[in-house]
């Protein structure tokens, strides 16, 4: 956590400030302690990372180093869960008022493809029929509408992922 999360403890309490230089393309620590639980997911690609946490924005330290090269984007969600079930695949879906974030890690060497199913806890969620279902794109780190999808219980996706890989999907509701 140290290393790869960029954990740092000082008087002001735990901070993370996600190293530039890595091997891991992804990494994801699920009810961590540390003085409140919470979960961070990071995902690289070259030249960008994307965090997620449920972590306050005064333990996220974004800030780059000037003439660094990497672009981090740094996004806050006050709840999550984990998502469970399938081998080779880890998930977290992190949750506000109005959105949720799915992420998704292989752990394998294999690809994975699968249907994973979520309930959303987003409260926006209980009234809608529909979401917008957005992809990050890892090599320019801005999101792209995938599809409008119907919800239901509970939501269901297709996630196909290379080996070692990771994706991240943002559903928002739609008023229509």
């Amino acid at each position: 956590m140290f290393g790869e999360a960029g954990l740092s403890l000082g008087s002001e309490g735990p901070k993370f400030r996600v190293p530039e230089a890595s091997q891991l393309r992804w990494l994801f620590l699920h009810d961590l302690d540390l003085g409140r639980r919470g979960s961070i997911f990071v995902g690289r690609s070259a030249g960008r990372a994307a965090v997620v946490s449920t972590f306050e924005r005064e333990q996220e330290d974004s800030s780059r180093a000037s003439g660094q090269g990497v672009a981090t984007t740094s996004s806050h969600f006050p709840e999550c869960e984990r998502i469970g079930g399938q081998a080779g695949l880890e998930g977290i879906l992190f949750w506000d008022s109005n959105s949720s974030l799915l992420c998704f890690g292989n752990t394998g060497s294999s690809p994975f493809s699968g249907v994973v199913s979520v309930t959303l806890r987003s409260k926006s969620f209980s009234t809608a029929l529909f979401a917008q279902m957005e992809e990050l794109r890892q090599e320019t780190g801005l999101w792209s509408t995938v599809e409008r999808v119907k919800l239901l219980s509970r939501f269901e996706t297709k996630v196909e992922l290379r080996p070692n890989s990771w994706k991240m999907l943002r559903l928002s509701r739609v008023t229509q």
